[in-house]
């Protein structure tokens, strides 16, 4: 399977590394009098924080959006992952976040690479598909 990140519509990033990606755990129990603890709700969960690895290339404008996201520290966008599921078929997974610890590694010898955060956003969380 192949993966990609997405920053907003028509800026695609060219990812060398992406962790796994998913959903937290989020449940939700409350104290009933006369017993320990209710039974664990179900929450909708919101995705993980995902740090991504590119080429660094100061002239792509899609890096050059996000490192200015990160030292912003206050702009929502909607990222979206593709997944290849098939050779036809590819799912798309959305979610709002903000941009963190945009980091450049100029190592002399070696491609330069940026490293960056995404962090999913309160009260905007979870995934949306299809």
């Amino acid at each position: 399977a192949s993966v990609s990140a997405l920053a907003v519509s028509g800026n695609l990033v060219p990812v060398e590394a992406i962790p796994a990606f998913g959903q937290d755990d989020a449940v939700a129990s409350f104290s009933v009098a006369g017993s320990r603890q209710s039974d664990k709700i179900p929450t909708q969960s919101a995705p993980t924080s995902l740090t991504i690895t590119a080429a660094w290339n100061p002239s792509d404008a899609g890096l050059l959006l996000i490192r200015g996201d990160a030292s912003n520290g206050v702009t929502d966008r909607t990222f979206v992952v593709t997944a290849s599921t098939s050779t036809t078929s590819t799912v798309a997974y959305a979610f709002n976040g903000r941009v963190s610890q945009f980091t450049i590694d100029s190592a002399p010898g070696a491609e330069a690479k940026c490293t960056f955060t995404i962090h999913p956003r309160g009260n905007q969380y979870g995934w949306s598909n299809n």
